[in-house]
């Protein structure tokens, strides 16, 4: 299963002040400055690593039942969140980048390290045709708020949906 990773910083506004506060240290050292800048580049450095230790040994597998799906059914599936990774995910958003009408694909999670959860999406299979399933992104992020990372996990598969049967008159 492919992976992509891409880690953003949420928001410049710290780093500007870190860059003020160099400004500010190289012109008239204070320790009031040092200690500022040393704890914004800090607290920026731990929460990258953050971000990339916790991303590093998640794995999404999507399970379902090969059951044939009718318009108006109820549908489910399990996605399997397994981390190998030596710090919690504190908090993750999955969306499952799915085109069925009827099916929100999105779950909130949370993981200690080497753990495993199992989400269940369902949803109501509202018009026939084939349609595809995912992929899944985990969208999360570092304790203090400046890193976002978005992961995506080609765990797709297919679903496709039939018309209802009816009854023929004799």
């Amino acid at each position: 299963m492919a992976r992509r990773l891409s880690v953003r910083l949420r928001s410049r506004l710290a780093l500007a002040f870190a860059l003020s506060l160099l400004g500010l240290q190289s012109v008239a050292p204070t320790p009031p400055a040092m200690a500022g800048l040393v704890l914004i580049l800090g607290l920026h450095l731990l929460g990258y690593l953050w971000v990339r230790l916790a991303v590093a040994g998640l794995r999404v597998t999507r399970e379902r039942r090969e059951e044939p799906t009718y318009t108006g059914d109820p549908f489910a599936e399990r996605l399997t969140i397994r981390s190998r990774a030596l710090v919690p995910l504190l908090w993750g958003e999955l969306r499952d980048a799915s085109a069925l009408p009827g099916y929100p694909g999105s779950a909130v999670i949370a993981l200690a390290p080497r753990a495993e959860t199992t989400v269940a999406l369902s949803g109501h299979a509202l018009r026939r045709g084939v349609y595809a399933l995912g992929p899944v992104t985990l969208i999360m992020g570092d304790p203090f708020g400046l890193f976002e990372a978005r992961l995506r996990f080609d765990a797709g598969a297919r679903r496709v949906v039939y018309p209802r049967p009816r009854e023929l008159p004799p």
